[in-house]
């Protein structure tokens, strides 16, 4: 709402159907503009926003339908549109591409968008970089709030470093992200709420992921539950 004055606040409300299927996942970017549509059964094909080789990530609403798409580098609102500018002082100001968000193409899980719990408009994207690319190996944020621009969405936050070095995976639940650092075996937890990113959790466990070869440092990461599981390349992990 937005009164007079142009002062705008937000409020919502959820309501749980049990037995529905979460339908947060329902629409699937990828590859040169393609996509899937599981709002549909059985699914369609659709075209997309994204032009990406490797890493991207798309949310949508409890709807299904799309609330905004990145490649880790460019992002998209709902309306498939590119996000060119990002709020500096409220001020709209230019995003220059490269870098973007931080992120880079190449990476295989070069972006990850996260929602905050306890609020439906805000959103954490992290995305990472190639590693063999320009091997900085950083993990960066930008945090998405879905209330600008007349509810189509925005960037109030981009690029900025979280920590390096970085492996290519990344992943998630509701309350944290995890990482993996490039060049031991160590996991990064970090919690995620409405006041922010916290300080990580580091947890030392599993394979080194080791500097000495490109192959330990790229693959994906996958939560469920509370089951973690490291895709490895190289031999004899693989």
């Amino acid at each position: 709402v937005t009164d007079a004055t142009g002062c705008s606040t937000y409020a919502g409300v959820n309501i749980r159907e049990y037995d529905a299927v979460d339908q947060r996942a329902n629409i699937w970017y990828f590859g040169q503009n393609a996509g899937i549509d599981f709002n549909k059964q059985p699914p369609v094909p659709i075209t997309g926003p994204l032009n990406t080789p490797e890493g991207c990530s798309v949310i949508c609403d409890r709807n299904g339908e799309v609330i905004f798409s990145t490649d880790g580098v460019r992002v998209y609102d709902k309306n498939d549109i590119e996000i060119t500018t990002t709020l500096v002082g409220g001020v709209p100001t230019p995003i220059p591409i490269p870098p973007g968000i931080g992120g880079e193409q190449g990476s295989t899980q070069s972006a990850l968008i996260m929602p905050v719990q306890g609020d439906e408009t805000i959103f954490y994207i992290f995305t990472t970089q190639q590693v063999h690319g320009s091997n900085t190996y950083e993990l960066r944020y930008s945090l998405y709030d879905l209330k600008l621009n007349n509810g189509n969405g925005g960037l109030v936050e981009y690029n900025k470093l979280l920590f390096t070095r970085s492996t290519e995976r990344i992943t998630g639940n509701g309350q944290w992200m995890i990482a993996h650092e490039y060049g031991n075996n160590s996991f990064r937890a970090y919690p995620i709420s409405t006041t922010g990113i916290g300080n990580p959790v580091i947890s030392s466990l599993g394979s080194d992921h080791l500097l000495t070869e490109e192959l330990n440092g790229q693959g994906y990461m996958e939560l469920t539950g509370n089951l973690l599981a490291v895709a490895l390349s190289t031999s004899p992990s693989n």
